[in-house]
């Protein structure tokens, strides 16, 4: 039974490596279709399109039955529960790359084609497809993270581990809501070891939870400082904290006290080039717009 079960799980590492593969195939096709006003390559693209929804059909009942009739438990069924999600974010990657071939058939690219960092950014995308594949059917950590701190303009690894969760579903919110606050990764950029910023993401993370419960610390290389225990502020060394933040991989260290399980998250910073790099696509310089009294008014998170 058991040499049957790993035999359907090299089957489902083998076709989440084909469909990230058609992914690759959609984005590089779709950009050149636009960039050469190719119709047939636009064409050609939604095939793939069509071929990635096959892919997430055939994955998710193979998922399903491994489910259904393994019943898998502890690291086996995050394999299986990892893929479902994989392929959904897959599959709505596919599904942008036809909407960008769509447009090669109503307009023409050709004279921006020298103006934007259109390649450039598929060259990313395609890039990020290839290594976040690899790191799950490699099961390489390691390759995982370089995905999440390769962010536009980023200068931190972000680690977030939050312990103690009521379940590994709540653990996994919980991490994810504060690993993607831009409040938060904003905080990281700036050294600003602000705990509320990270409580207030756990806030709206949806989880029911006791605040009072909560501990954090922010954790690197140049040592460790916890800022919040029980739900509650304390006096910590501002002058460490500066240089734990200061560090390129910085882990913020959740504790809920609602039970026994964890999970940990990667992600990278919010900075001013990140700014910068997305304000800059279309014109080739950043023009920010100036900021009227209302949108002036600071945020006291």
């Amino acid at each position: 039974m058991r040499e049957y079960y790993e035999s359907q799980l090299a089957k489902l590492n083998t076709e989440m490596i084909q469909m990230g593969a058609r992914c690759e195939d959609a984005i590089s096709g779709a950009i050149q279709a636009l960039l050469e006003n190719n119709r047939a390559l636009a064409e050609k693209v939604d095939g793939f399109e069509l071929e990635i929804d096959q892919y997430e059909r055939d994955i998710e009942r193979l998922c399903m039955r491994l489910l259904l009739l393994q019943q898998p438990v502890a690291t086996d069924l995050r394999v299986v529960s990892s893929a479902l999600k994989m392929i959904s974010d897959l599959e709505r990657i596919g599904d942008q790359a036809a909407d960008i071939a769509d447009i090669t058939k109503h307009v023409s690219f050709r004279e921006y084609a020298g103006k934007v960092h259109i390649k450039e950014m598929a060259k990313a995308a395609i890039g990020m497809v290839t290594d976040s594949v690899d790191s799950y059917v490699k099961m390489d950590a390691e390759l995982a993270k370089k995905v999440a701190s390769d962010g536009e303009g980023s200068t931190h690894l972000i680690t977030c581990t939050v312990t103690g969760a009521g379940s590994e579903q709540s653990a996994e919110t919980v991490a994810k809501s504060v690993i993607g606050s831009a409040l938060t990764k904003a905080a990281i950029f700036g050294a600003d070891a602000n705990w509320g910023r990270v409580l207030c993401a756990m806030g709206y993370s949806g989880e029911d939870f006791n605040p009072d419960k909560v501990d954090v610390a922010f954790q690197s290389q140049a040592g460790s400082v916890q800022v919040c225990a029980k739900g509650r502020g304390l006096d910590f060394d501002e002058d460490l904290a500066k240089r734990v933040l200061t560090e390129h991989d910085v882990t913020i260290a959740i504790t809920m006290g609602e039970g026994d399980s964890n999970c940990t998250c990667w992600g990278c910073d919010l900075t001013y080039e990140y700014v910068k790099i997305n304000g800059d696509y279309r014109t080739g310089e950043a023009q920010p717009a100036p900021l009227s009294p209302r949108r002036r008014t600071p945020c006291t998170t």
